[in-house]
């Protein structure tokens, strides 16, 4: 386990593209408009949070 900051935001990014949640195709991107950034912060608050996600990789 590596017990640096870097290497944790390494591990986090490696976990949440296998989880298929970080998109790598290198693609730009636009913001999204307001009303859409709501619904996705609503629908991002149900759910399993990502601290449990984590720890779950961390097992």
């Amino acid at each position: 386990m590596t017990h640096t900051a870097n290497g944790e935001v390494k591990e986090l990014g490696a976990a949440l593209t296998r989880a298929g949640l970080l998109d790598t195709s290198g693609t730009p991107r636009r913001r999204p408009d307001q009303a859409a950034f709501e619904r996705a912060r609503e629908a991002a608050g149900s759910g399993t949070p990502l601290s449990d996600l984590v720890l779950e990789e961390r097992e």
